[in-house]
């Protein structure tokens, strides 16, 4: 509903954590094949964060 057009995995929110589901999405929205219940996603919290510095040194050529 929100633009996926591949099947596949996804991680969707459930009533209070994140589970997986598999999609088909060749079968209509409302089929009971559409999706699959596969597990809890396993989801955990990151406290430390990630900085990236990035600089080029030499001159971007674009042919």
């Amino acid at each position: 509903m929100i633009g996926h057009i591949w099947s596949g995995i996804y991680s969707v929110m459930g009533s209070s954590v994140m589970e997986s589901v598999y999609c088909d999405f060749t079968k209509p929205i409302d089929d009971a094949g559409f999706q699959k219940w596969i597990g809890y996603a396993n989801v955990r919290q990151i406290i430390a964060r990630l900085f990236l510095f990035v600089q080029r040194t030499s001159p971007l050529i674009i042919r």
